[in-house]
Protein backbone atom coordinates (compact mmCIF):
# COMPACT_ATOMS: atom_id res chain seq x y z
CA UNK A 1 0.00 0.00 0.00
CA UNK A 2 1.25 3.47 -0.84
CA UNK A 3 2.22 5.46 2.22
CA UNK A 4 1.07 9.04 1.96
CA UNK A 5 3.05 11.33 4.22
CA UNK A 6 0.74 14.32 4.33
CA UNK A 7 2.80 16.21 6.91
CA UNK A 8 5.99 15.29 8.74
CA UNK A 9 4.23 16.36 11.90
CA UNK A 10 1.99 13.31 11.49
CA UNK A 11 4.90 10.96 10.90
CA UNK A 12 6.89 11.68 13.99
CA UNK A 13 6.35 13.52 17.26
CA UNK A 14 9.96 14.69 16.97
CA UNK A 15 8.83 17.44 14.65
CA UNK A 16 6.38 18.69 17.26
CA UNK A 17 8.27 18.39 20.50
CA UNK A 18 11.95 18.53 19.63
CA UNK A 19 13.28 20.49 16.70
CA UNK A 20 10.54 23.11 16.41
CA UNK A 21 9.46 23.40 20.01
CA UNK A 22 11.57 26.55 20.52
CA UNK A 23 10.05 28.28 17.52
CA UNK A 24 6.41 27.39 17.03
CA UNK A 25 6.14 29.67 14.00
CA UNK A 26 8.09 27.10 12.02
CA UNK A 27 5.23 24.68 12.49
CA UNK A 28 3.39 26.69 9.87
CA UNK A 29 5.61 25.00 7.30
CA UNK A 30 3.58 21.83 7.68
CA UNK A 31 0.23 23.42 6.95
CA UNK A 32 1.28 23.84 3.30
CA UNK A 33 4.82 22.48 2.88
CA UNK A 34 7.03 23.61 0.00
CA UNK A 35 10.78 23.25 -0.63
CA UNK A 36 11.17 27.01 -0.30
CA UNK A 37 9.63 27.04 3.19
CA UNK A 38 11.97 24.30 4.39
CA UNK A 39 14.97 26.04 2.84
CA UNK A 40 14.26 29.14 4.89
CA UNK A 41 15.47 27.04 7.85
CA UNK A 42 17.56 24.37 6.08
CA UNK A 43 19.12 25.91 2.93
CA UNK A 44 20.05 22.58 1.30
CA UNK A 45 16.67 20.88 1.86
CA UNK A 46 14.62 18.96 -0.74
CA UNK A 47 17.19 18.72 -3.51
CA UNK A 48 18.42 15.94 -5.80
CA UNK A 49 22.08 15.43 -6.72
CA UNK A 50 24.04 13.59 -9.38
CA UNK A 51 26.72 12.62 -6.85
CA UNK A 52 27.33 12.82 -3.11
CA UNK A 53 30.16 15.26 -3.85
CA UNK A 54 27.60 17.58 -5.41
CA UNK A 55 25.69 17.55 -2.11
CA UNK A 56 28.77 18.63 -0.18
CA UNK A 57 29.63 21.21 -2.81
CA UNK A 58 26.06 22.57 -2.85
CA UNK A 59 25.48 21.71 -6.51
CA UNK A 60 21.96 20.24 -6.78
CA UNK A 61 20.39 19.20 -10.06
CA UNK A 62 18.96 22.45 -11.52
CA UNK A 63 15.21 23.06 -11.54
CA UNK A 64 14.48 19.79 -9.72
CA UNK A 65 13.02 19.63 -6.22
CA UNK A 66 12.11 16.58 -4.16
CA UNK A 67 8.92 16.53 -2.06
CA UNK A 68 9.79 14.00 0.69
CA UNK A 69 6.60 14.65 2.71
CA UNK A 70 4.42 13.21 -0.09
CA UNK A 71 5.40 9.54 0.18
CA UNK A 72 8.01 7.15 1.58
CA UNK A 73 7.39 4.54 -1.13
CA UNK A 74 7.52 6.76 -4.24
CA UNK A 75 9.45 9.83 -5.38
CA UNK A 76 7.50 13.03 -5.97
CA UNK A 77 9.45 15.80 -7.66
CA UNK A 78 8.90 19.20 -9.19
CA UNK A 79 10.80 19.71 -12.43
CA UNK A 80 10.46 23.08 -14.13
CA UNK A 81 7.23 23.65 -12.18
CA UNK A 82 5.66 20.30 -13.08
CA UNK A 83 4.99 17.64 -10.40
CA UNK A 84 6.09 14.12 -11.35
CA UNK A 85 5.74 10.85 -9.46
CA UNK A 86 7.87 7.73 -9.97
CA UNK A 87 8.77 4.54 -8.18
CA UNK A 88 11.95 4.92 -6.13
CA UNK A 89 13.62 2.24 -8.27
CA UNK A 90 12.85 4.21 -11.46
CA UNK A 91 13.96 7.70 -10.49
CA UNK A 92 17.48 7.43 -11.94
CA UNK A 93 18.99 9.60 -9.18
CA UNK A 94 20.89 8.16 -6.21
CA UNK A 95 21.39 11.19 -3.97
CA UNK A 96 18.87 13.46 -2.26
CA UNK A 97 18.54 15.83 0.69
CA UNK A 98 15.52 15.49 2.97
CA UNK A 99 13.33 18.29 4.33
CA UNK A 100 15.97 19.04 6.97
CA UNK A 101 18.88 19.00 4.54
CA UNK A 102 20.23 15.57 5.55
CA UNK A 103 21.96 13.67 2.75
CA UNK A 104 20.11 10.58 1.54
CA UNK A 105 21.30 7.67 -0.59
CA UNK A 106 19.13 5.55 -2.85
CA UNK A 107 19.85 1.86 -3.35
CA UNK A 108 17.39 0.20 -5.72
CA UNK A 109 13.95 0.88 -4.19
CA UNK A 110 15.04 2.10 -0.75
CA UNK A 111 16.24 5.46 0.57
CA UNK A 112 18.65 5.82 3.49
CA UNK A 113 19.49 8.90 5.54
CA UNK A 114 23.25 9.38 5.88
CA UNK A 115 23.78 10.09 9.57
CA UNK A 116 27.54 9.46 9.66
CA UNK A 117 29.73 9.69 6.56
CA UNK A 118 33.22 8.22 6.78
CA UNK A 119 35.17 4.97 6.45
CA UNK A 120 32.26 3.39 8.36
CA UNK A 121 28.94 5.03 7.49
CA UNK A 122 25.74 4.88 9.53
CA UNK A 123 22.30 5.11 7.92
CA UNK A 124 18.65 5.19 8.97
CA UNK A 125 16.13 3.83 6.49
CA UNK A 126 13.63 6.41 5.22
CA UNK A 127 10.10 5.33 6.14
CA UNK A 128 11.38 2.97 8.83
CA UNK A 129 12.91 5.48 11.22
CA UNK A 130 13.10 9.23 11.74
CA UNK A 131 16.15 11.44 12.29
CA UNK A 132 16.43 15.17 12.94
CA UNK A 133 19.76 16.95 13.25
CA UNK A 134 20.16 19.38 16.15
CA UNK A 135 22.30 22.56 16.06
CA UNK A 136 24.93 20.88 18.27
CA UNK A 137 25.43 18.08 15.74
CA UNK A 138 23.52 15.43 17.70
CA UNK A 139 20.33 13.84 16.40
CA UNK A 140 16.83 13.11 17.65
CA UNK A 141 15.73 9.67 16.53
CA UNK A 142 12.37 7.91 16.57
CA UNK A 143 10.48 5.07 15.00
CA UNK A 144 8.33 5.80 11.99
CA UNK A 145 4.71 6.32 13.02
CA UNK A 146 3.56 4.30 10.01
CA UNK A 147 5.76 1.24 10.52
CA UNK A 148 6.63 1.61 14.21
CA UNK A 149 10.15 0.56 13.25
CA UNK A 150 13.67 1.93 13.37
CA UNK A 151 16.05 0.22 10.92
CA UNK A 152 19.75 1.11 11.06
CA UNK A 153 22.42 0.17 8.53
CA UNK A 154 26.09 0.69 7.74
CA UNK A 155 28.48 0.59 4.82
CA UNK A 156 32.22 0.68 4.45
CA UNK A 157 32.62 4.09 2.76
CA UNK A 158 29.66 6.10 1.52
CA UNK A 159 29.31 4.14 -1.73
CA UNK A 160 29.87 0.71 -0.21
CA UNK A 161 27.32 -2.07 0.07
CA UNK A 162 24.68 -1.24 2.68
CA UNK A 163 24.17 -3.90 5.34
CA UNK A 164 22.19 -4.20 8.58
CA UNK A 165 23.91 -2.53 11.51
CA UNK A 166 25.12 -4.41 14.57
CA UNK A 167 26.72 -2.77 17.59
CA UNK A 168 29.35 -5.51 17.38
CA UNK A 169 30.76 -3.70 14.35
CA UNK A 170 31.52 -0.65 16.46
CA UNK A 171 32.70 -2.68 19.46
CA UNK A 172 35.24 -4.52 17.31
CA UNK A 173 36.93 -1.22 16.46
CA UNK A 174 36.61 0.13 20.00
CA UNK A 175 38.39 -2.94 21.30
CA UNK A 176 41.13 -2.49 18.68
CA UNK A 177 41.70 1.14 19.70
CA UNK A 178 41.39 0.58 23.44
CA UNK A 179 38.11 2.46 23.88
CA UNK A 180 35.71 -0.40 24.59
CA UNK A 181 35.76 -0.17 28.39
CA UNK A 182 35.43 3.63 28.22
CA UNK A 183 32.45 3.21 25.91
CA UNK A 184 30.75 0.69 28.19
CA UNK A 185 31.36 2.83 31.27
CA UNK A 186 29.94 6.03 29.81
CA UNK A 187 26.50 6.58 31.35
CA UNK A 188 23.43 7.73 29.48
CA UNK A 189 21.77 10.70 31.26
CA UNK A 190 18.09 10.27 32.09
CA UNK A 191 15.37 12.63 33.29
CA UNK A 192 11.91 12.01 34.68
CA UNK A 193 10.27 13.67 31.67
CA UNK A 194 12.11 11.48 29.16
CA UNK A 195 10.21 9.39 26.66
CA UNK A 196 11.56 6.02 25.55
CA UNK A 197 13.03 7.63 22.44
CA UNK A 198 14.58 10.52 24.34
CA UNK A 199 16.73 7.92 26.05
CA UNK A 200 17.17 5.83 22.91
CA UNK A 201 18.34 8.91 21.00
CA UNK A 202 21.04 9.53 23.61
CA UNK A 203 22.16 5.92 23.31
CA UNK A 204 22.43 6.22 19.54
CA UNK A 205 24.23 9.57 19.77
CA UNK A 206 26.74 8.00 22.15
CA UNK A 207 27.28 5.22 19.62
CA UNK A 208 27.73 7.76 16.82
CA UNK A 209 30.21 9.81 18.87
CA UNK A 210 32.46 6.78 19.19
CA UNK A 211 31.90 5.79 15.57
CA UNK A 212 33.21 9.21 14.52
CA UNK A 213 36.26 8.65 16.75
CA UNK A 214 36.83 5.32 14.99
CA UNK A 215 36.45 6.97 11.60
CA UNK A 216 39.11 9.54 12.47
CA UNK A 217 41.52 6.69 13.19
CA UNK A 218 40.57 4.76 10.05
CA UNK A 219 40.89 7.86 7.86
CA UNK A 220 44.58 8.15 8.85
CA UNK A 221 45.44 4.63 7.70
Amino acid sequence: MKKILVFFIIISPLFTFAQFNADSSRMLIYSSPTPEKFRAHYPNACYMYKTSEDYYNNKPIPDSDWLPWKSSSRINTIKNGKIEEKKISEIGVDWFSDANGILMRRVEKTLYRVIVDGPVCYFVEFGNGEALKNPDGTFDFATSMFSGKYFEYYSMTLNGEIESWSDKILEKYLKEYGWLEQYKAEKIPREMKDSVWDVESRKINKKLKYLKMVNEKLAKK
